[in-house]
């Protein structure tokens, strides 16, 4: 059994709470790293003095 099937088998096998619990952790993982890119300041490359 590769380590891929030992997870989701222990991922079945948790109730529905456990499952609840698990995306949400997950969510949270992923989404604190993707706000902290996407809130800092942008180095754009157009002045901030240019004019249309």
């Amino acid at each position: 059994m590769t380590s891929l099937e030992d997870f989701t088998k222990q991922v079945n096998e948790l109730p529905n709470w456990g499952k609840a619990a698990l995306a949400g952790g997950l969510a949270i993982i992923l989404y604190i790293p993707y706000k902290w890119l996407t809130s800092a300041p942008r180095k754009s490359p157009i002045k901030e003095d240019w004019k249309s």
